[in-house]
């Protein structure tokens, strides 16, 4: 009920009052929230250790601020972004403009990490193109939550599908010249559906699944990042397509995603979702420390196995 009363309040709210909101949620999630809290904390001594305890938790309350926005944001975006309204908001930028442009109407893979308002990109895209991202959710633990949420990020024409049998109905989508959207730093189990990459110089396991579909369709996998600006706007930076070669196996294939937006994390790590455990899993020989919280798996292991001894595949 609180979910769906935010869901009618939010939208209108106007931008400098959602700016303000977002601050005091924020800082109230920030001092509540001991558990994320120290979590952040925990990752950002690992990740960044040249960072003095002041500067965590100045990033620490930074990221807490610019993942409420990114929910209050998706919210107020029905009614108020819309094909029109959308350039008051956010900007484009390109590393090639020209390769930029002969995507719109064909196949593609697009991936992004949870950084600035991650939501808001393949919103926009639907509003300006007719080729519209059909893209993966897990459902919420609260299952009320997720009727909700689906119809705000369908209400610019995307499609969002359930994980169960995702796999072959995207194949089918992209093969038809479909397009579709990823989390490139989704943490998951250790699994056939995931591969391991290193992230800050800390191995994680991540989802395969954009590797996949790059290897069966020939889509091209285009990397890009929400850029928060301190007014409150965003730029949307689009990287060139990766260059994958015809025998690289899925995990230098994620691992290429991934490298792209490392060094813009690094130069500004405050928008990422800091209070995520990203590093789960404890490698077998770990040649750097891991976040407290991070533990041996069997699963993890294997998976850590079979990559030494993988050979590249054709």
């Amino acid at each position: 009920m609180g979910v769906r009363a935010m869901a009618r309040i939010i939208p209108v709210l106007p931008r400098k009052g959602l700016l303000r909101l977002a601050r005091t949620l924020s800082f109230l999630a920030y001092h509540i929230d001991r558990r994320g809290r120290s979590i952040a904390e925990d990752n950002l001594k690992t990740a960044l250790p040249a960072e003095d305890p002041k500067s965590r938790a100045r990033l620490a309350r930074a990221s807490y601020f610019h993942q409420t926005m990114s929910v209050l944001d998706l919210m107020w975006a029905p009614h108020n972004l819309s094909a029109k309204t959308s350039t008051d908001f956010i900007k484009y930028t390109f590393e090639d403009r020209q390769d930029f442009e002969t995507i719109g109407t064909n196949a593609a893979i697009w991936v992004t990490p949870h950084y600035g308002t991650f939501e808001w990109l393949s919103i926009e895209w639907s509003l300006h193109h007719d080729k519209k991202p059909l893209i993966v959710a897990e459902n919420f633990r609260n299952p009320a939550l997720t009727p909700i949420f689906t119809s705000i990020r369908e209400y610019s024409g995307n499609t969002i599908i359930p994980q169960e049998r995702a796999m072959i109905r995207l194949l089918k989508h992209v093969k038809r010249g479909g397009q579709t959207a990823f989390l490139t730093d989704l943490r998951i189990k250790p699994s056939k559906a995931s591969t391991i990459i290193k992230c800050f110089g800390l191995k994680t396991s991540v989802p395969i699944l954009h590797a996949f579909l790059a290897k069966q369709t020939g889509a091209p996998v285009i990397p890009v990042i929400c850029l928060p600006q301190s007014d409150g706007t965003y730029h949307f930076h689009f990287h060139r397509r990766l260059s994958i070669s015809e025998d690289a196996p899925p995990q230098k294939i994620a691992q290429q995603c991934w490298d792209v937006f490392e060094n813009t994390l690094r130069a500004n790590p405050a928008p990422w979702m800091w209070m995520y455990k990203h590093w789960r899993y404890l490698p077998k020989e770990p040649q750097i420390p891991y976040p407290s919280y991070a533990s041996p798996s069997k699963a993890f292991a294997k998976v850590e196995s079979e990559l030494e001894h993988e050979t590249p595949q054709a």
